[in-house]
């Protein structure tokens, strides 16, 4: 049952099939063109040898393959399954003690292979363990590469995003539920958007445009920007291992739910993602505020 290819070799481990130039034929086959290859186990040692003739008379061949295997290992050929896709002539196996030959004849070559069954499924065995022990090491790889890209991807989010994965606090330096620029004596308009200048941004947001929307009191409603030197998906994995998994996600629209406030992330064209923070509370307060101006005298 064993199946004599069934195995796979770790990186860097040598195949274990060598070709063969010169090798003694049975007289039958003498004289004739032929591909021969040898399968070495790790010491050197023979395991299998595969050669292949150039066709002669086929049926001679193996009547007389078949009868002198027979007297040499005193066993008896029993036939081997036809491939219907090699079209054989016909094709026989004999085996004994822990030997296997197999001798296919076809409308193109002879082929006889000699295996030492259990040489090769110890050999098989060690391939096996050394695979599983290299696929160990590539999970373990693959492991410390997310750890480590988890790790750089937390660092940058720290850069832009306040707060914890239990609550938001704000971005781009600027804190929910404190006032804006509170020594400032410049009057910010309420309740509508403007572009701000904020100093001390990471190097990727620089050139973008924020956008702040102030209560009253001047404590942040939203945090809105727009930028083309940084990429959504380096933005979304910052936000992930930072805040955890999107309360929506997309290839194009990501949005964080943290406690009751938002981020949201938007790919606004090829070159231009928008990320907001958002106080849902404050949020609401001004949707209150404008619904009280809109129906003021009803």
């Amino acid at each position: 049952d064993l199946d004599l290819d069934d195995y796979q070799l770790a990186p860097a481990h040598r195949q274990p099939w060598r070709k063969v130039i010169r090798l003694t034929q049975p007289r039958i086959l003498r004289g004739l063109a032929h591909d021969s290859f040898v399968m070495l186990n790790d010491a050197g040692q023979t395991m299998r040898v595969v050669t292949r003739v150039n066709p002669g008379d086929c049926t001679k061949q193996l009547e007389w393959l078949s009868k002198t295997l027979e007297k040499k290992y005193e066993t008896h050929a029993v036939p081997w399954p036809a491939s219907d896709k090699l079209q054989d002539v016909g094709a026989f196996r004999i085996s004994f003690s822990d030997r296997l030959i197999n001798v296919r004849c076809d409308r193109s070559s002879t082929l006889l292979d000699y295996a030492d069954i259990g040489a090769i499924r110890a050999w098989i065995e060690k391939q096996k363990k050394r695979y599983r022990k290299h696929e160990s090491e590539l999970r373990q790889i693959a492991k410390r590469r997310m750890i480590l890209e988890n790790r750089r991807s937390l660092s940058f989010a720290d850069t832009f995003a306040l707060g914890t994965a239990m609550r938001l606090e704000g971005g781009f330096g600027i804190r929910f539920k404190k006032p804006f620029a509170p020594r400032s004596s410049q009057k910010f308009p309420i309740d509508t958007p403007f572009i701000v200048g904020l100093p001390n941004l990471p190097e990727d947001f620089v050139d973008g445009e924020i956008r702040l929307m102030l209560t009253p009191e001047r404590h942040p409603i939203s945090i809105r920007g727009r930028f083309d030197n940084v990429t959504f998906d380096r933005v979304a994995r910052a936000l992930a291992a930072k805040y955890g998994t999107p309360f929506k996600d997309s290839q194009r629209h990501v949005i964080h739910k943290i406690a009751r406030d938002h981020i949201i992330l938007r790919q606004l064209s090829e070159a231009t993602i928008e990320l907001a923070f958002i106080d849902t509370e404050q949020q609401d307060n001004y949707k209150h505020r404008l619904w009280l101006q809109e129906s003021e005298g009803l």
